[in-house]
């Protein structure tokens, strides 16, 4: 877990390929998403491969905040990474259908949310270094 804290660029690449691999094995399944009168099926190895684009997006935010001398808070982050993976996944089964997906939906752009407060907050936040010169 600690690894996963400091370098959750990597929970998320790693992520990727279970992501491909559960799109590939449960292919047949669909996503149905009703929005007035239209009805849109997305194919599961395609929502998957989107997912993968997503979490390589992710990846890359978490490296370059990295780069940093002050490190990413280890409960946005950690929340933010479960909550992504664990929306993700749940997507690419086929175990949930209806309002549960709903949830999910809500769920990931919550996590969304925290990781755009969690790069702010490395963005604002002073490195040691910085404030030991001003002293």
């Amino acid at each position: 877990m600690k690894t996963a804290l400091r370098k959750p660029y990597m929970t998320s690449w790693l992520a990727i390929p279970v992501l491909i691999l559960l799109g590939i094995i449960f292919s047949q399944h669909t996503v149905d998403i009703q929005l007035a009168d239209t009805y849109y099926v997305i194919g599961n190895l395609h929502f998957a491969f989107a997912a993968s684009i997503f979490l390589l997006v992710i990846g890359a935010g978490y490296w370059l905040m990295s780069r940093r001398t002050t490190r990413p808070n280890r409960t946005l982050t950690a929340t933010h990474l479960i909550l992504t993976l664990a929306a993700l996944v749940t997507f690419t089964l086929p175990l949930f259908t209806g309002n549960w997906l709903v949830w999910i939906a809500m769920a990931l752009v919550l996590s969304q949310v925290l990781y755009i407060i969690n790069m702010f907050v490395v963005v604002l936040r002073r490195s040691p270094s910085a404030h030991r010169k001003e002293t």
